[in-house]
């Protein structure tokens, strides 16, 4: 249990030190078509999406310890909410910005 701890400390710093890169070169590449999509992303912005992430871990915790199906442990629930939900966090970001904006997947409109 030791080792998958470390790796999912390990993939929540590199998921947001991609998504602090993937910032960085919006701003310097605002023409590059890959980095543009995240002309919107800031560092105010990834503190958000941390924050959701954790309170909405919380929240299941929460939820699990009051109906006694985790132990009432309140490092148990503070560590689970700080990284469990946070290693997918940063990719399910990018994963919807990346669809959000890709051609396939608009709306086209259909003459009659």
């Amino acid at each position: 249990m030791n080792e998958q701890r470390i790796f999912q400390i390990i993939a929540v710093i590199f998921e947001y030190t991609l998504l602090v890169f993937i910032m960085y070169m919006s701003k310097k590449r605002p023409d590059s078509e890959l980095f543009s999509r995240f002309s919107g992303l800031t560092y105010l912005y990834i503190i958000y999406i941390f924050i959701i992430g954790v309170l909405i871990h919380f929240a299941m915790e929460f939820s699990l310890t009051i109906s006694g199906i985790r132990p009432a442990s309140i490092e148990v629930i503070i560590f689970n909410s700080l990284l469990e939900f946070n290693t997918g966090t940063p990719i399910l970001y990018i994963m919807w910005i990346g669809l959000k904006e890709n051609r396939i997947f608009r709306q086209k409109k259909v003459s009659i």
